[in-house]
């Protein structure tokens, strides 16, 4: 797996690798933790990394940006993942009791 940061020189290096076609699958983590931009950093990931020579790409934000990203994710069919590492508060702003609570949301998102 290689683990990109939104805001680094890590998907144009990953897509110059010549290790790039032995990797199973993209990490992509989007550091802006903004509620209000953390989808276009997201968007602007997804850009750099491109095809990702044909990876499967998961891609998650975390703090303020986590759904944000998350919804991103769905829209565009890609992995995603949520945790009370990523983020303690559920999309309205409450805090979750646990991650089977953040998970249930996620499951209200998708379908």
């Amino acid at each position: 797996e290689a683990g990109l940061w939104s805001g680094t020189d890590g998907p144009r290096r990953l897509l110059e690798s010549p290790l790039a076609s032995k990797v199973l699958r993209v990490l992509a983590e989007v550091t802006d933790t903004s509620a209000d931009t953390a989808r276009a950093s997201a968007a602007a990931l997804l850009d750099e990394i491109g095809t990702a020579h044909g990876r499967p790409v998961l891609l998650h934000g975390e703090e303020g940006g986590a759904w944000p990203v998350l919804r991103l994710a769905l829209e565009r069919g890609l992995a995603t993942r949520v945790g009370l590492e990523d983020t303690l508060r559920l999309p309205d702003g409450r805090l979750a009791a646990d991650n089977a609570e953040l998970v249930a949301q996620v499951r209200n998102l998708a379908s």
